[in-house]
């Protein structure tokens, strides 16, 4: 898929935001014509653990719209509303939660 130059950029500054934060790991770039190109990247554990956590729509659903009531909000957070709510069903169902 070919991305306008202001797409290429902002994907390129969210990549390297993720990297950062420990989200993405051996993220293989290179550089034709001087702009940076994503060619691959594997994704870290602490990623997989928040997207295995948020995998289900009543648990997703519920994390946005609790973030939305705070009104601001990051990742960490995001990953501990998701977690919150996923204890609280498991709990709903009866399953053992310490």
């Amino acid at each position: 898929v070919e991305l306008a130059a202001v797409e290429r950029s902002a994907l390129w500054h969210h990549i390297t935001l993720l990297k950062d934060a420990g989200y993405i790991v051996d993220c293989m770039t290179s550089l034709p014509r001087g702009e940076p190109r994503v060619i691959g990247f594997r994704l870290s554990w602490e990623a997989y653990e928040f997207l295995d956590t948020i995998r289900a729509d009543e648990i997703w659903s519920k994390t946005k719209d609790g973030a939305g009531k705070v009104g601001s909000w990051s990742i960490g957070l995001l990953t501990e509303l998701a977690k919150g709510y996923a204890k609280a069903k498991a709990i709903e169902l009866g399953l053992p939660i310490a």
